[in-house]
């Protein structure tokens, strides 16, 4: 194929190499809330902040600020070419005070849940399994989420801060553990997080809140493409009962509080929505999966896929090195970004 075949492919076209365009508003800070699809939304902010050249607020060590407690100040990679920050999307136990310090004030506030029993299903096998934690690496019996889920508070950590399987959600959210069971006190802490966060995500429903998101922001089809990272393929099969469920419903009182609260606010908001808002995220599933398909097989870097303009988004390329920032690890991510504020990239 010389330089100026164009293979067609339905709605999409394949073509030489051109940059595609975007207007995205740049400030935006991120919660990245544990095992809810949060690192495929990082992935899509941070390959956001290559394209427009934006400002990453980065830890100074690791690919995360903290995951304990709200005090990380001195992790803060300083700023080297620019004046401010525009985006900031590692791990953190949210602090309000922290956020306003280092993000500009128009800054919007996005997070992320997921429904909590497969929240904690997905977290158990994570830190059993890819990144061991030793208070669940410990429980016995030949299936030990079974045996966790008979009694949660038996074998969870003796330190709240350490456990990833206790009202996580709420924990980075900024909720003290000693709240986790005052419902006057979940209600009031639901209460802030809806007054200060623009957009819940919900993990549900994905394609849906990215392309909230997309609205929120005023960006392109093309700020929002992904391919899930991080995500937990389950191989296992459980055997899971209706006390298993209500068990677990009860230790992690703070955790479903929070999820129905903002399943149900995002549910009157796709309500509200209408027909065009689901014709274009039946556009934007298109653009993913021409994407993903793209992306499965080994390209010449000089190739792109091309998407014509849409009601909901101007034309635009996505180059085939993308896919490799695409499928690019979190840890491995992050790195590269350090080394790109502190100008040691060439």
């Amino acid at each position: 194929m010389d330089s100026k075949d164009v293979v067609s492919r339905g709605d999409v076209t394949i073509k030489n190499n051109t940059d595609g365009r975007g207007i995205p508003r740049h400030h935006l800070f991120f919660l990245k809330v544990h095992k809810a699809a949060s690192s495929t939304v990082q992935n899509v902010l941070l390959r956001s902040a290559l394209r427009y050249n934006l400002t990453v607020l980065l830890p100074n060590r690791g690919h995360y600020f903290s995951e304990k407690n709200k005090n990380y100040w001195e992790k803060v990679l300083p700023l080297n070419r620019s004046d401010h920050y525009d985006i900031l999307c590692c791990h953190l136990v949210y602090n309000e005070t922290f956020v306003r310090e280092y993000m500009p004030n128009d800054t919007l506030f996005v997070a992320i849940v997921r429904e909590p029993f497969a929240q904690v299903l997905s977290a158990f096998h994570y830190f059993s399994n890819v990144f061991p934690k030793r208070y669940l690496v410990a429980i016995p019996g030949p299936v030990p989420f079974l045996t966790y889920l008979e009694n949660p508070s038996r074998w969870e950590h003796i330190n709240v801060n350490e456990s990833f399987t206790n009202n996580r959600m709420s924990f980075d959210f900024g909720l003290e553990p000693s709240q986790f069971y005052n419902t006057s006190e979940i209600k009031r802490f639901i209460e802030q997080i809806d007054k200060r966060f623009d957009l819940v995500m919900i993990h549900e429903m994905f394609d849906e809140s990215l392309v909230f998101l997309k609205r929120l922001a005023g960006w392109n089809f093309r700020d929002i493409i992904y391919m899930r990272t991080n995500s937990f393929d389950r191989t296992v099969k459980y055997n899971f009962t209706a006390e298993h469920r209500s068990k677990h419903q009860q230790f992690e009182a703070a955790d479903y509080a929070l999820y129905e609260h903002f399943l149900g606010k995002f549910k009157r908001k796709l309500a509200e929505a209408g027909e065009d808002f689901k014709q274009e995220v039946e556009e934007f599933r298109k653009i993913v999966y021409a994407v993903w398909h793209f992306c499965s097989g080994p390209k010449d870097v000089k190739y792109s896929l091309h998407f014509h303009a849409t009601h909901w988004s101007s034309e635009f390329d996505f180059v085939a090195e993308e896919c490799l920032l695409l499928k690019r690890s979190e840890i491995a991510f992050i790195h590269f970004m350090r080394l790109r504020h502190k100008g040691m990239l060439t």
